[in-house]
């Protein structure tokens, strides 16, 4: 970048300055009236015995502007010389003459349009290609020889530099440094961005230094954000991926038709590579084989089981003289009984089109339990992981005399709900509420044990076997032991399965217990106060089985009579309590679908009737 010029100095009488120090000051300037100068440099030089000297334009001490900046292909550019000589303090203008253009400077005005220069060569796949013009004349047919420090493509000065097809803008590169793409950008290998993405966003939302896309961003290859950030999780500028904008969030759509667990929608790793969670399909036969969905549907027959039961006893008379009835059973019973079966069968049949409905996707972690948030009753009281706490009215503590329930304090769960507001989680503690949980326990454990609290109001259980568990315990129980502890003195942490709500546990054992002790009461009245005739028959009497005596009361099905008297039943006593059967979705379609009330009722005298033929078969195999 430079122009050499040589010429001989002389003073005011025409002698040629011999071997004398001069000062010469170039300045390269408009032609016009009032001349602007965009150049300016001083050359410091010694003339030679013949008064001449050499220099380079462009390359002495620069007094302002940029020889690069120079608009050549705007203006006729001037060179102003003027010298200054020994001690004179001013400079003296020598001469100003307009630059022309040499042959060269009009060879390389033409040489983008040059079609060959006789060097025929292929590519890889063999088709034939020219060899690039020479560096810093750009081509059309590409350069050879190029220099990063000094062949390059733009603008010099503060503008945009854009590239236009069919007269329309097509990418722009601002004098920023942004980049703007008009159309969709469509990728073959990897993206990747040094700075923030903003996409589909309008034209007065641009900053400095982001990469702006108006159009689809289409990757076949990976997208990998890998900025350097930081902050805690409450900043929203602490995050590498922000979508905003829009009513609607990410959307991930797999290659696959049914989804299941194989195939990922979202994978969490550490830092490691480490795989620690996943989100992940799930089909029909992989949702009924969770033990989340074994636990919750034995539960639910269960008590449907004990519907049954509770339906069969109802039948039994109050009191009973030798073999005959004194006095029939009550009909409010029956149909009482018949109800709360009803609504078992019901709640069993909704469970599973509930849970099996909504397939899709099933969340995989490390992590072994669902938690949340629940505040401590002694804002400073130390509650740690493994800590057995009461329940009261929402909050804990572990104080748990007379608790409502008892949990425990998860280590690390994988689902945490019930989030407190920001700021405030120094007052809650996360608290277990299904899956596996180490807990603190004091003395041995057997694997199978029940864990209730100390009772010392210390954060640590004490395990009990079913054998030696009272039914008035059953309240108090935490979870089952899934590991065991040698230890009969001190504390260990052992395994514990959680999920189970004690107080249903708790009616059920005591409702079983008081309808059996009534069951034998009516056995012990039948056997002792009956009108037996001879003795053969008190003896037969006594050797009857229990189910015996129910099925000579029990029906062998419930005819739609007694299932039209349970649901009259139901839907008063849901009346008599102010109920708005409306405000109960599950209840309201019992009430109001009858396609799906003939299928409930079906479907509980169908399990009825499976349930007598079972008792049939136990009374034979009694005998």
């Amino acid at each position: 970048q430079g122009m050499k010029y040589q010429a001989v100095a002389r003073d005011h009488s025409g002698n040629e300055l011999i071997n004398e120090p001069v000062e010469i000051r170039i300045q390269l300037v408009s032609g016009d009236k009032i001349s602007k100068v965009y150049y300016s440099e001083v050359h410091n030089t010694t003339t030679n015995e013949f008064g001449l000297f050499s220099l380079n334009i462009g390359e002495g001490n620069v007094l302002n502007g940029n020889f690069n900046s120079i608009p050549w292909s705007d203006e006729n550019i001037w060179m102003e010389l003027s010298l200054k000589e020994g001690t004179q303090y001013d400079y003296e203008i020598i001469s100003k003459t307009k630059l022309l253009a040499v042959p060269y400077a009009y060879y390389a005005n033409t040489a983008g349009s040059i079609s060959t220069n006789g060097n025929n060569n292929t590519n890889n796949n063999g088709i034939g290609v020219l060899d690039g013009v020479p560096s810093q004349n750009w081509s059309l047919f590409g350069n050879r020889k190029t220099d990063p420090e000094k062949d390059k493509l733009g603008t010099t000065d503060y503008t945009d530099l854009i590239f236009v097809t069919d007269n329309l803008e097509r990418l722009k590169i601002t004098a920023d440094g942004e980049v703007q793409i008009k159309g969709d950008l469509n990728l073959e290998k990897d993206l990747r961005v040094g700075e923030n993405v903003y996409l589909n966003i309008k034209d007065t939302d641009t900053g400095r230094g982001k990469t702006i896309n108006y159009g689809k961003f289409i990757s076949n290859g990976q997208v990998t954000i890998n900025p350097n950030l930081t902050g805690n999780d409450t900043n929203y500028d602490s995050y590498p991926l922000r979508i905003e904008g829009s009513n609607q969030g990410v959307a991930i759509k797999l290659n696959t038709g049914t989804p299941n667990n194989d195939n990922n929608f979202i994978s969490f790793f550490n830092s490691t590579g480490d795989a620690v969670g996943r989100i992940e399909g799930e089909t029909e036969i992989e949702a009924i084989t969770t033990p989340e969905y074994i636990f919750d549907n034995a539960l639910m027959v269960a008590e449907e089981i004990k519907a049954i039961a509770n339906v069969a006893t109802s039948f039994i008379p109050t009191t009973v003289a030798g073999l005959g009835v004194s006095a029939g059973p009550c009909g409010s019973s029956i149909a009482a009984a018949a109800a709360d079966l009803i609504l078992a069968t019901a709640n069993v049949v909704g469970y599973n089109v509930f849970a099996l409905s909504n397939l899709g996707v099933t969340y995989q972690s490390g992590s072994a339990d669902y938690a949340e948030w629940l505040e401590r009753i002694n804002p400073n009281e130390n509650i740690t992981a493994g800590d057995i706490v009461g329940v009261f009215g929402g909050k804990i503590s572990k104080y748990t005399y007379n608790a409502q329930q008892y949990m425990v304090i998860s280590t690390k769960p994988a689902i945490l709900g019930n989030m407190p507001i920001s700021g405030q989680e120094g007052l809650y503690e996360k608290v277990a509420f299904m899956g596996q949980i180490p807990v603190k326990v004091r003395g041995a454990v057997l694997v199978g044990d029940y864990i209730i609290p100390s009772g010392l109001n210390d954060g640590i259980g004490r395990a009990i076997s079913s054998a030696e568990m009272r039914a008035d315990q059953y309240h108090e129980i935490v979870g089952v032991a899934w590991s065991s502890s040698l230890l009969n003195e001190g504390v260990s942490l052992i395994n514990m399965a959680i999920g189970l709500n004690t107080n249903d546990v708790s009616r059920l054992v005591s409702q079983l217990e008081t309808k059996y002790n009534a069951l034998e009461t009516r056995i012990a009245a039948l056997e002792n106060g009956a009108e037996i005739s001879t003795k053969e028959e008190t003896i037969q009497e006594k050797e009857r089985s229990k189910y015996e005596i129910v099925l000579e009361y029990m029906p062998a099905e419930l005819n739609d009579e007694i299932m039209d008297e349970a649901m009259l039943y139901l839907e008063n006593a849901y009346k008599d309590q102010g109920i708005n059967i409306k405000d109960h979705p599950g209840l309201n379609k019992l009430f109001t679908d009858a396609n799906f009330k003939a299928e409930i009722i079906k479907k509980t005298q169908e399990n009825y009737k499976k349930t007598y033929q079972k008792y049939l078969e136990m009374v034979k195999n009694h005998k």
